[in-house]
């Protein structure tokens, strides 16, 4: 007889990965393939997959929710592989926030990302229009810049940096579907390492100057 699975507390990015894993994996009944699944959770048994899958399912969503800075950059990767479908973003990655909180927060929070990536397009072809960027969005850029430079360093194999918050709720050794096919897309589109020297020479310029306003 095996051995039973010892009880272990989920996290927020295991209950993702189950409830993704869910949708994926699946029989020529169409319903979940729960050893397909399991071979995913090694330290579960498929009974307490079932159990935490059917507590995650009806968990009741809130109007309410603290977003912090990772779960914004969660949505805004939603949002761009699943469109505005908020019932499956909600399901995969935020069950207990509700779809119009969901809406709510993507339509405040999506301007500001699309003027990140202005700011982006500007730093990789030295457009010197930069310096007419307020310091809040080049500041936001700069962050956004950070959180993925492991997420697109994992996708080419080289040595990551210390990691972050983000890289703790997402994972420190794998990209998630809807980072990975991000991580593409910057890669692709982008030099990071050029957005990353041009960014620093931006912020190092905009400080000197002020230090020496400072000293007038």
């Amino acid at each position: 007889m095996s051995q039973q699975k010892q009880y272990l507390r989920w996290t927020t990015q295991e209950n993702q990965r189950l409830k993704f894993a869910v949708n994926v994996f699946k029989n020529n009944n169409k319903q979940a393939n729960w050893e397909e699944i399991q071979v995913q959770f090694p330290n579960h048994t498929i009974q307490q997959l079932k159990s935490q899958y059917s507590n995650i399912k009806n968990a009741k969503p809130t109007l309410y929710h603290t977003w912090s800075e990772v779960d914004e950059t969660i949505l805004y990767l939603c949002v761009i592989n699943y469109g505005q479908d908020w019932k499956t973003i909600s399901q995969a990655y935020f069950p207990n926030v509700s779809e119009s909180s969901l809406k709510s927060k993507y339509h405040k929070y999506c301007k500001q990302r699309v003027f990140i990536h202005e700011v982006f397009k500007m730093l990789n072809t030295d457009d010197p229009a930069v310096t007419t960027v307020s310091d809040q969005i080049l500041q936001d850029a700069q962050r956004h810049l950070e959180i993925f430079d492991n997420r697109v360093k994992l996708l080419l194999g080289l040595p990551l940096d210390p990691p972050d918050d983000y890289d703790r709720r997402m994972g420190v050794d794998k990209l998630d579907l809807i980072e990975h096919n991000n991580a593409v897309i910057l890669s692709k589109q982008y030099d990071i390492l050029k957005l990353q020297k041009n960014m620093y020479a931006e912020l190092n310029r905009r400080n000197l100057k002020k230090v020496q306003k400072g000293t007038q």
